[in-house]
């Protein structure tokens, strides 16, 4: 019973509030405005941040994932530039910190044999690569390192929507041949759709095969280099690893290496260098956007409780209680609360499409920002504790009022408050008289 009363309580309050604040449009459109701006800006804002710069990469231990690359500055150039064949050679084959070091490059390749003629972004890269990221195949193998051995028969492994889009989705085929730039290859293996590495678009992934002669080059920067750190080993560890390996390659290779080094970068670090600064930029704009708003919200609410009072002493002089009142004036702040959040997540979707644009292109599809419920409900809360907040203190300041004095004044409001609230009281005055005449 006691339950079944405080949800009509509850009820009643609510459709009261509803009512409230239809009667007062103007000011009911300027505050949800203002929390729905606040709300749908810092959530789509904070899920982009939690997707592209928190959330983990889709590998097993990706913070043990690193990229190796040229390091030019000694003779001006940049810290990163994409690797040669022969450095990444010395690299594995003579690091003291990585289980593995994998080189790919990404071609565009003609995928012929099946259906229509089309072109597709594919990874010329080393047998290895599948085995550094930890990734699994979704159907079939991967690619191994017997597969670079230069007799080693050509095969490829494609991905989920090459697989479903070219071959409608057939268990069958593994084993089937097709035509890379117009030679034969074998599919042995299909991986998840959510697999893009190094790039949104790759869909194919060749063995590298290379070939003496390229092994040995090594002035040509075309490739690209990604390890696995050993369990234990830091980075500052793996990167004094590397320059000193970078010191004997410039002993042995004076010409080429002589003032070469390597830069040792974590591999989410890299793939978000680049929007990190805007995102960063963003973050403190919705913030200062969110105070603002709220800083806006609280005077709004002050002001109008401060004209509501004459209407609270009514209610009480009626036989409503504080208690009952207090609760009455938070329900309408709750109400408001709950309006500015719902027109909020409206806003929060087209923005968060908007800042897909800002995705870096080597991200896979599972750090595309969406929107997280968890930051949603943290600035849904965060709002709706600021909006009872502010309206605590003019709901509690409007309960206790002085009810003869209110009544019979219009209450206590300041020098413009007053006079409004006195004409108020004449002319209600005036009617009373004009009616007891008749």
């Amino acid at each position: 019973m006691q339950i079944r009363t405080a949800l009509a309580t509850t009820a009643q309050d609510v459709g009261y509030a509803l009512r409230t604040l239809r009667a007062s449009p103007g000011f009911t459109a300027v505050a949800i405005a203002m929390l729905a701006l606040g709300i749908g800006a810092n959530t789509a804002i904070f899920s982009a941040v939690s997707a592209v710069l928190l959330r983990p990469l889709p590998f097993p231990e990706p913070d043990r994932l690193v990229l190796l690359w040229e390091n030019l500055t000694a003779v001006g150039g940049p810290a990163r530039v994409e690797v040669s064949p022969g450095d990444y050679a010395s690299w594995r084959a003579r690091n003291r910190s990585f289980t593995g070091v994998a080189g790919y490059a990404i071609n565009n390749y003609n995928l012929t044999g099946t259906g229509e003629p089309g072109k597709f972004t594919g990874v010329r890269t080393t047998g290895n690569l599948f085995a550094v990221l930890g990734t699994q195949p979704l159907l079939g193998r991967a690619l191994m390192e017997a597969d670079d051995r230069p007799d080693a028969a050509a095969v490829v492994v494609i991905d989920e929507r090459a697989w479903r889009s070219r071959f409608a989705a057939d268990p069958a085929v593994v084993g089937r041949t097709i035509r890379l730039n117009g030679l034969p290859h074998t599919v042995v293996g299909v991986v998840p759709a959510d697999f893009r590495f190094p790039d949104k678009n790759a869909s194919l992934w060749v063995p590298a095969k290379f070939t003496p002669v390229e092994l040995e080059l090594r002035s040509g920067y075309f490739m690209y280099a990604v390890a696995r750190l050993k369990p234990g080993v830091t980075m500052a560890q793996a990167q004094a690893d590397m320059t000193d390996l970078a010191r004997q390659l410039g002993r042995e290779f004076p010409r080429s290496n002589g003032r070469t080094g390597v830069t040792v970068a974590a591999l989410q670090e890299h793939l978000t260098r680049d929007v990190r600064p805007t995102m960063a930029l963003l973050m403190v704009a919705v913030g200062v956007v969110l105070l603002i708003a709220g800083a806006n919200l609280a005077n709004l609410l002050l002001t109008r409780g401060t004209i509501r009072i004459r209407e609270v002493a009514v209610r009480q002089a009626l036989g409503a209680t504080y208690a009952r009142v207090a609760r009455q004036l938070l329900t309408e702040n709750a109400v408001l609360a709950a309006l500015g959040a719902g027109l909020g997540v409206a806003l929060a979707v087209p923005l968060l499409r908007y800042l897909a644009r800002l995705t870096p292109t080597g991200l896979p599809d599972s750090t595309a920002p969406a929107l997280d419920v968890r930051v949603l409900l943290f600035t849904a809360g965060i709002t709706m504790v600021m909006v009872l907040a502010f309206g605590a203190a003019p709901a509690f300041a409007a309960a206790r009022v002085d009810l003869e004095k209110a009544i019979r004044t219009g209450g206590s409001r300041g020098a413009t408050g007053r006079g409004r609230l006195r004409n108020n009281n004449h002319r209600h005055d005036s009617c009373d008289q004009r009616t007891e005449h008749r």
